[in-house]
């Protein structure tokens, strides 16, 4: 069972899940589907559906993404434990104003009815677990045309991509050499897991001629986390150089960042051995006895903290 909570005048209504084991006969405590600052503003005209293999899908309606509390966005929230926790994501593109909504009007007047935006939202998990959230959008630009005999100019209802496509092409000049990398990743909500390719181009920054070139295929397991990280390893002379890729499912975005690469050892992986040959050289500089340049991985002449931040957040990382 869903429930809203309407408790003050300035709204901040919530969503709420509340499961029972025994037909409703008792019920559990009430847990809030978003806590914290996404929790802020209204949530609203919420739906729930559950996949096959028992996972909890909650849909509503969002105003969390406009500091102002009038703009909407959906939110899809993913609990894998019954409803005592959960995941989020915003599966909008662009956020709808309900003041903009008329359906009861004729030729932009209001005939003394107030605004209407519908409670139209809905939820649908298909036997492949993909998941429908449908919601009521009220944006111009996506909706420009009215039906016929209608006032209205921007309500429809519409539904989220249910594998919605990550991409992302950045080109950054680093220790001498000029690193493009570009991904391209499908979102599988049902499966939850990534796939798409990733290209690395490294080109001299003087000359332009090509270093090294690889595209390299991707298929990763993102789980409840809604997030994933992993290297794309650029073996380039006279040292390795990586791009340490982070992708939010919840924002659908990705970013990328090189370096020299973490994984020092070139065993597939940034774990102990790495970490332990950055000890090894912590402090050095290019004269030190105990100078290691491939883990001075921000190139700036000193294996310091900055390095050992690097690589201690791509630890455990997969490296490809």
């Amino acid at each position: 069972m869903l429930t809203g909570s309407f408790k003050t005048v300035v709204t901040n209504t919530d969503v709420f899940v509340v499961t029972s084991s025994d037909g409703g006969a008792t019920w559990g405590s009430v847990t809030p589907v978003l806590k914290g600052d996404p929790a802020q503003n209204d949530q609203f005209y919420p739906w729930t559906a559950v996949d096959s293999k028992g996972v909890l899908n909650v849909a509503f309606s969002d105003r969390s993404f406009d500091p102002n509390n009038i703009k909407y966005g959906e939110t899809l929230a993913i609990s894998t434990n019954g409803g005592t926790s959960f995941s989020h994501m915003r599966v909008d593109t662009g956020l709808s104003n309900p003041d903009d909504s008329r359906w009861f009007t004729n030729g932009g007047q209001t005939n003394g009815k107030a605004t209407f935006i519908g409670d139209y939202n809905g939820l649908a998990v298909g036997s492949d677990r993909a998941t429908h959230p449908i919601w009521t959008d009220m944006r111009t630009s996506a909706f420009p045309n009215p039906p016929p005999g209608r006032g209205h100019n921007t309500q429809d209802a519409v539904t989220a991509d249910p594998s919605p496509a990550i991409t992302l092409t950045s080109t950054v000049t680093f220790d001498g050499v000029q690193v493009t990398t570009s991904v391209n990743f499908n979102v599988d909500t049902s499966t939850m897991t990534l796939t798409g390719t990733a290209t690395v181009t490294v080109v001299n920054a003087t000359t332009m001629t090509t270093i090294f070139s690889k595209s390299f295929t991707i298929s990763l397991v993102f789980g409840t986390s809604l997030g994933i990280k992993f290297i794309l390893s650029a073996p380039t002379v006279p040292l390795s150089l990586a791009a340490s890729c982070t992708v939010s499912i919840i924002a659908g975005s990705a970013t990328c960042i090189v370096s020299r690469n973490p994984d020092i050892n070139l065993n597939g992986s940034v774990d102990a051995f790495d970490l332990s040959a950055m000890l090894a050289s912590f402090g050095a500089t290019a004269g030190s006895t105990n100078n290691n340049p491939a883990v001075d991985l921000n190139a700036n002449g000193t294996v310091d903290a900055f390095d050992l931040s690097i690589l201690l957040a791509d630890f455990g990382a997969p490296v490809f």
